[in-house]
């Protein structure tokens, strides 16, 4: 992190209490000085994250963010990039639902390349959402 730091311009003075801030909000503040090669795949997209806030950037992109992480993990970061997304643009793609829900001002669904609708989480569960199903599998007779 100090190298990406340095790179994106962030004075030396700020370095290592922005490194430890942004450690501590994804979690990892504990292995601060541990090799990176033996972190798990949670970790390494959680480390992710925090490289990608370093120099506070007025845009990020963010693939998947939180795919295969557990959920106090998935929770952090989370919370992280709402504190991150004030005053700037996240463009994040995801599969969850229940992540766009909790992160996006604003979604668009994209199927086969094609954007299909765009819009507020509550309008476009309100337009085009069914409520919710439930399959129940029962065995003969308990019905």
């Amino acid at each position: 992190m100090m190298i990406f730091s340095m790179i994106k311009g962030v004075h030396p003075d700020d370095i290592e209490k922005m490194t430890d801030e942004l450690l501590q909000s994804v979690g990892l503040l504990q292995v601060k000085n541990a090799r990176v090669m033996n972190f798990s795949g949670g970790m390494k997209r959680r480390l992710s994250v925090a490289i990608s806030s370093i120099g506070d950037p007025r845009i990020m992109f963010l693939d998947e963010p939180t795919t295969g992480m557990d959920p106090v993990s998935r929770r952090d970061v989370w919370n992280l990039i709402q504190k991150l997304k004030r005053n700037k643009i996240i463009i994040l793609t995801t599969h969850a639902m229940e992540e766009a829900d909790v992160l996006a001002d604003r979604l668009a669904v994209v199927s086969d390349g094609k954007v299909k609708c765009v819009g507020t989480p509550l309008y476009l569960k309100n337009t085009f959402g069914d409520g919710y199903r439930v399959s129940l599998v029962c065995e003969p007779g308990d019905e």
